[in-house]
């Protein structure tokens, strides 16, 4: 005992130290790693800042490319005779005229159009007849007329409804860009102003990303989904643009900063973090990478957020200098550790750690079983009643601050006592157990299932409103009918589901699922019944 209590200053001296340099490590490692964390989600945030402004910058000036078109005297002279002409073109008697008047226009704006190419990074240039969207002629498409597009193009469908000009970014059948819409009006003699159709001018991102890679020294590329790209195009052109190296996971890569952006972007950490749909990451391997990931939203979803984005804006730069400097320090801190740890001898810490590890262990494994006692039924393993009602409190109160819908699901077996009559008791903890193994099986991690008392349990399922509540339980209760036991015949139970409403006491929001349960008891048994 005295060589004992010799040792113990040494081994608190060396407990101390041990810590002390294990928390110096960690705690500069952690620091070092968070500060290129929020380092890369700064940037992420940037990026995403200057992509969107670029983007509005484009888009606007594709509506001047175009209002410079539809300006022009000659220009709203043939389009207007084909805005006639199609009126009247029953039966495909205009189709003559109309094919002329195409002709005439496109070569009148030819000349501009090509101007515009070399000098303005346009890469369409589309005329629309309205009401909603028809093609009377793309100036870099004219083999390509006639289609309607109602359900494609809204820009043009908005500016044809609404009579002035839109801008965003938006798939067409044959190219996905950024685009400027306007309307084309004509002045009667009288000097009022009709429109007679849409003019729109687009381009592809090609330039926009060049102008972010080499304004923020990064790579970038856009990346579409498929149902995005197969919604809108045409078959043949998807098939054109996209090749088989421009699958990325669940989409395609619409435009880059680099060639082979494939192979950087099929990695698994950025495929991970594209499923995503927006976040950043510092990715490690081979090379060490700073990424972002932000949506993109056409021009429809960015109207209507309820829309799911068309696809998602990634970009990447290498880190491997901040990297290092996180692994320098690192190795420093390390080397401070081991130095100090010198200082205690070997044979004593590992005694210590030794006869510490062993302690803990009996002190977790005798605190485990007291937790289970406290919090857990004996017989089925579940929540007790005690611990399922202070679910409920800590769902309450999780719902008045986040607003959010829950339910609970009351439900008892019916004729319990006629099985423990019959076939006695230990039939009757089979069936209980049998029960909760059921309905263990068919809820989600997160619901919360406990036994309320004797053959009575209450499941709590968060952001579970009561329509969604009550097919939960229907499964539930289908499910137990469909039961087979060792010692007892099959058994119903009946259930009461109740959601929390805001601002009652737990008493009463049980009280009124207890109150569904004693309906569905009264109406015939082996039913559901919700509360009023």
């Amino acid at each position: 005992m005295a060589f004992e209590l010799k040792l113990k200053p040494l081994l608190i001296v060396s407990a101390v130290i041990i810590i002390s340099d294990l928390l110096f490590i960690a705690v500069n490692y952690y620091s070092s790693l968070n500060a290129i964390q929020e380092d890369t989600r700064r940037w992420t945030r940037e990026v995403e800042h200057v992509f969107l402004l670029s983007l509005e910058n484009k888009a606007t000036s594709m509506q001047q490319l175009a209002s410079f078109v539809a300006n022009m005297p000659k220009v709203e002279e043939l389009f207007q005779e084909a805005e006639k002409a199609h009126e009247t073109n029953i039966n495909g008697k205009n189709d003559a005229l109309l094919a002329s008047l195409r002709s005439k226009l496109y070569e009148y704006v030819k000349p501009s159009w090509v101007e515009m190419m070399t000098n303005y990074d346009i890469r369409q240039l589309h005329f629309h007849f309205g009401p909603g969207s028809t093609s009377f002629l793309r100036v870099h498409r004219p083999e390509k007329f006639g289609d309607n597009m109602d359900q494609v193009r809204f820009t043009v469908v908005d500016v044809n409804r609404l009579h002035k000009s839109v801008k965003g970014f938006e798939t067409g059948r044959v190219y996905s860009g950024i685009r400027g819409v306007v309307p084309v009006f004509v002045k009667s003699s009288a000097g009022q102003s009709t429109q007679i159709g849409a003019l729109e001018a687009g381009t592809s991102f090609k330039g926009l990303l060049k102008a972010i890679h080499d304004g923020q020294d990064c790579e970038i590329a856009v990346l579409l989904t498929r149902n995005h790209i197969q919604k809108n195009m045409w078959p043949d052109f998807i098939k054109d643009h996209f090749k088989d190296d421009s699958r990325v996971g669940s989409y395609f890569i619409e435009s880059s900063s680099i060639h082979d952006a494939g192979a950087f972007l099929t990695q698994n950490q950025v495929l991970k973090l594209l499923e995503t749909g927006a976040g950043s990451d510092f990715i490690t391997g081979n090379q060490v990478w700073q990424v972002g990931v932000f949506p993109l939203r056409d021009y429809r979803s960015s109207l209507d957020s309820t829309l799911d984005a068309s696809g998602v804006v990634v970009f990447w730069r290498d880190a491997t200098e901040l990297w290092e400097l996180l692994r320098r320090g690192l190795w420093i801190n390390i080397l401070y550790s081991l130095i100090a740890l010198i200082v205690v001898e070997t044979v004593l810490i590992f005694g210590w750690r030794l006869s510490q590890d062993h302690l803990n262990k009996i002190i977790h494994e005798q605190t485990y079983k007291l937790r289970e006692m406290a919090t857990h039924d004996g017989l089925t393993g579940i929540l007790n009643r005690k611990a399922i009602e202070k679910k409920i409190v800590e769902e309450v109160r999780r719902a008045a601050r986040y607003d959010s819908k829950f339910s609970i699901i009351l439900f008892d077996v019916d004729h319990f006592k006629a099985v423990n009559d019959t076939y006695g008791h230990n039939a009757g903890d089979e069936v209980l157990k049998t029960i909760t193994s059921c309905v263990s099986g068919l809820i989600r991690t997160e619901d919360q299932l406990g036994r309320w008392g004797g053959e009575e349990f209450l499941l709590l399922s968060p952001e579970t409103p009561l329509k969604e509540g009550i097919v939960l339980a229907e499964r539930i209760r289908k499910a137990i009918e469909e039961l087979a036991y060792i010692s007892a015949s099959p058994v119903t139970v009946s259930l009461g589901i109740a959601q929390y409403r805001q601002g009652e006491s737990v008493e009463d929001f049980v009280r009124r699922a207890d109150t569904a349960l004693y309906k569905a008891k009264e109406s015939g048994r082996n039913r559901t019944r919700a509360a009023a």
